[in-house]
């Protein structure tokens, strides 16, 4: 909808049109299914209070309930891992170790796939309460993945300092 006007001309007619939108944009109709999966758990929850303690139909709701949040989990945590690949996608796409690239989607050598566990804004050196900028006023992108922290500058074009091996620190520590 933001690169062709097209499209979003089409979307908004449709919105304001069509009594079957009910009004609602794209964005609503995308995310209706993934509140519902939140709102399971909660509903089995509410049921199961007007179920007698020992019941078999306690048991099977707390079991439902049980089922519903593990569903959801695992999609929160594919969601998280799909987004935290698209971010390393891109941060691999300008880091050049010597003549190749470092590409942060590869699997690593013995854990698996890597996984990103945080990322943004690091401070160089210093104690709490540091700004978020290093000596000589420049910014620093961290990217803490499963085995690996590579810091680049604030842009995520360069490089700042070559990847540090969590596996090997730990191993040495």
């Amino acid at each position: 909808m933001e690169t062709d006007p097209r499209l979003n001309a089409v979307l908004t007619g449709l919105r304001d049109s069509d009594p079957r939108v009910r009004n609602l944009d794209l964005a609503s109709y995308l995310l209706a299914p993934m509140q519902r999966l939140t709102r399971y758990p909660l509903l089995i929850k509410q049921i199961a209070s007007h179920t007698q303690g020992d019941s078999e139909e306690a048991k099977m709701m707390d079991r439902a309930r049980r089922l519903a949040e593990d569903v959801l989990e695992r999609i929160n945590e594919t969601i998280r891992d799909r987004e935290g690949y698209e971010i390393l996608e891109n941060v691999s796409k300008n880091l050049w170790i010597g003549n190749g690239r470092l590409d942060l989607t590869q699997p690593t050598r013995c854990m698996g796939p890597r996984k990103l566990l945080k990322e943004g804004l690091v401070t160089k050196g210093g104690s709490s309460g540091v700004r978020s900028r290093t000596k000589g006023g420049r910014k620093l992108w961290g990217c803490l993945c499963s085995d690996i922290f590579v810091v680049t500058d604030e842009e995520r074009r360069v490089l700042y300092r070559l990847v540090s091996f969590l596996f090997s620190f730990f191993l040495f520590y």
